[in-house]
């Protein structure tokens, strides 16, 4: 069966974009899956545990993995919800504040390097073009 050339392509286009975000947070000393809980809790101030599981849509093990990593290079800390023992809040300390105000935002980055030399009307339409399609794939059911 053939392949899709589009599908291949926006795949490819996919793993470079991911690539490319790590080595920008490599320089740094943060892995993309430490950044975005940064990035999500710093939005909120502080966050219930709960919270951060939806917002990132992983395993409740991979973010507790990710929660104690971060708590033990001081960046993040745990305490208990007043309304519910049972559940704990996500803070960032006063380093987590200061290292994801001194880190760059990756998209960014990698949107300007992606967009260089493109047209702006270009670029919306490919803007456009992205939007349809994620809607398309939202609403629609495979059929065979």
């Amino acid at each position: 069966m053939p392949k899709s050339e589009l599908v291949r392509l926006i795949k490819r286009l996919s793993v470079l974009m991911n690539q490319r975000i790590d080595d920008v947070l490599k320089i740094h000393g943060m892995a993309r899956s430490q950044f975005q809980v940064l990035y999500f809790i710093n939005k909120s101030i502080s966050l219930p545990q709960k919270d951060l599981l939806e917002s990132l849509a992983v395993e409740p093990a991979t973010l507790s993995g990710l929660i104690d990593t971060l708590e033990n290079k001081g960046l993040v800390k745990r305490s208990v919800l007043a309304s519910d023992k049972r559940s704990k809040n996500i803070e960032l300390t006063k380093l987590g504040k200061k290292t994801i105000a001194s880190i760059p935002h990756p998209g960014l980055i990698i949107e300007n390097i992606m967009f260089k030399d493109v047209k702006e009307s270009d670029k919306n339409n490919f803007k456009k073009t992205i939007i349809k399609v994620i809607e398309n794939l939202e609403v629609s059911e495979l059929t065979k």
